[in-house]
């Protein structure tokens, strides 16, 4: 039994090793929170033209520098949680959308029916009978990613 349960932690820290190193080396460039918002602030201003269109969809004086001094690289304004959903919910933006790297949108879950933990739920045996069938209509797709027709 004794190494039957040292197997199974060698196993359990191997796994952790690989997956931190996997995560270290796939997201070197990982972007903070805060750099992150002043992307998508930066993203807004261009959508609505102006600070002072921006502040008013927020119901703010149009003057108001809030956004500038967030943007400014001399200030050390940070945007909190609470400015980042009320500029989520005035703009019509998905919650979350002010922390979410736009840089990793392509990355997202490209299936709009099938929920990611369904997926995470298959069992080994399921998971296999569906990169199968992936891999199949994979292959019969051309370069285009469209559908071959045969000959």
């Amino acid at each position: 039994m004794g190494q039957h349960l040292s197997l199974s932690l060698s196993t359990v820290n191997g796994y952790a090793l690989r997956h931190s190193l996997r995560a270290w080396l796939c997201n070197p460039g990982m972007k903070t929170v805060e750099q992150v918002r002043r992307l998508r602030l930066a993203q807004l201003r261009q959508q609505f033209g102006s600070w002072a269109k921006l502040n008013a969809a927020l119901g703010m004086v149009a003057t108001d520098s809030t956004f500038s001094q967030i943007m400014s690289p001399t200030t050390k304004k940070d945007m909190g949680s609470d400015l980042a959903r009320r500029l989520e919910t005035a703009c019509q933006k998905e919650l979350g959308w002010m922390d979410t790297d736009p840089d990793l949108e392509a990355a997202r879950w490209p299936f709009l029916t099938v929920a990611r933990d369904a997926v995470a739920g298959l069992d080994a045996a399921q998971m296999a009978q569906l990169e199968a069938v992936m891999t199949a209509l994979l292959a019969s797709s051309g370069p285009s990613g469209k559908q071959q027709s045969a000959a």
